[in-house]
């Protein structure tokens, strides 16, 4: 009898260290999601195409979601959304009537940084789990 009593008391044990265990890293995972996040948004500030410079100051990072074992964080530009695609991408320049008078060539700058920040994530939390 005393064997079954200590092989449960183990049992518990192992469950406890492992729900510790899992708070830990979900702890380190949303700090490190919330840092890269700001680092990206920090990024974009300094390599967006700058014309007056309204465009590359307004990108933020902010939590879109958390719970107890997510977060989901979402970097963007608060003032100059609209600019995103076009800057990203390239476009044509249209007047009034519809027809064509020139282009913009694109400026690739948010698929750099959020690759970078991509990277960044699987690093530390590589070095966060050892």
């Amino acid at each position: 009898m005393d064997v079954s009593v200590s092989v449960n008391d183990a049992g518990k044990a192992i469950a406890e260290m492992l729900s510790e265990y899992k708070q830990d890293v979900t702890r380190m995972l949303k700090k490190e999601v919330k840092k890269v996040a700001k680092e990206a948004a920090a990024e974009l500030r300094e390599t967006s195409p700058k014309d007056t410079g309204e465009y590359a100051a307004d990108w933020r990072s902010r939590v879109a979601y958390e719970s107890d074992m997510d977060i989901r964080m979402t970097v963007h530009n608060k003032g100059h959304y609209q600019l995103t695609h076009l800057l990203e991408f390239g476009h044509v320049i249209k007047n009034g009537t519809g027809r064509t008078y020139g282009s913009v060539p694109a400026s690739p700058h948010i698929q750099k940084a959020e690759q970078k920040a991509e990277e960044k994530l699987v690093g530390r939390v590589k070095v966060g789990l050892r």
